[in-house]
């Protein structure tokens, strides 16, 4: 079973090395896809790091605003443009950090085959500010 994790990221290099670092699997790659307004060079650190990739084309991201679902959907675009095939995406931000081993989550990803975990709000009744 194969998993790509996204990683949307806009500062913190070195906590992302971090986080790279806990997700880790013989059967995982890593796609980062770093904010534009963010300097790209800062993130050359982990440019070498195994099964890791950048994703290629950059926008401005800004909070609560439809650039971070565009910037997720440039991702999920290029994952599937890369010819490689993943049985689930897992989507973080540069601040999260898994509780669990990347083995645990494996196992867990393994057990439900069939499942997306996704919820999603109406924007009508929920998120009145956007």
């Amino acid at each position: 079973m194969r998993v790509a994790h996204l990683i949307i990221a806009h500062n913190a290099p070195e906590q992302l090395r971090r986080l790279i670092s806990r997700l880790e699997h013989p059967d995982s790659d890593i796609y980062l896809f770093i904010d534009l307004k963010a300097d790209i060079v800062l993130f050359n650190i982990l440019k070498d790091l195994p099964r890791v990739y950048f994703i290629k084309e950059r926008i401005k991201i800004y909070w609560g605003e439809y650039s971070l679902v565009q910037s997720t959907l440039i991702g999920f675009k290029e994952i599937l443009e890369s010819g490689k095939s993943y049985d689930f995406i897992n989507f973080l931000s540069g601040s999260d950090y898994p509780l669990q081993s990347s083995d645990k989550f494996h196992y867990f990803l393994l057990k439900h085959p069939e499942n997306a975990f996704m919820e999603f709000y109406n924007i009508e009744n929920v998120w009145q500010e956007a």
